[in-house]
């Protein structure tokens, strides 16, 4: 299930938060998928931080952070984690990027 979608955009050197999105119950994975259009081979070039939230966004433990050094050819690069709590209402997700450099991509958040 399609969570949440930015669709292509370039996107200046800096960071950005994606969300917060709440998550169906029963839901178990989260997947975060990046399109590369003509990344650069750059050091930290983007850096995903993944937060949920089990308690309807008070707090936002960091769930994942992943570093990608360009796309080296790839159409897409992505993370994928299982989830806790399948039966919490109360969870929500974010994403904080931080690009090194100007990245073109369109963003995708699944669950399922």
């Amino acid at each position: 299930m399609i969570i949440a979608s930015v669709p292509e955009n370039t996107y200046p050197a800096g960071q950005t938060e994606l969300g917060p999105h709440a998550i169906p119950v029963g839901l178990s994975d989260v997947k975060v998928t990046f399109t590369c259009v003509g990344w650069p081979d750059l050091v930290g070039l983007l850096v995903a931080r993944i937060e949920i939230s089990f308690d309807g966004g008070v707090t936002w433990p960091e769930f994942v952070q992943v570093q990608w050094d360009g796309s080296r050819g790839k159409p897409e690069v992505w993370v994928r984690r299982d989830l806790k709590q399948p039966g919490n209402s109360d969870r929500f997700v974010r994403a904080v990027l931080t690009r090194a450099a100007p990245v073109t991509t369109a963003i995708t958040l699944e669950a399922t």
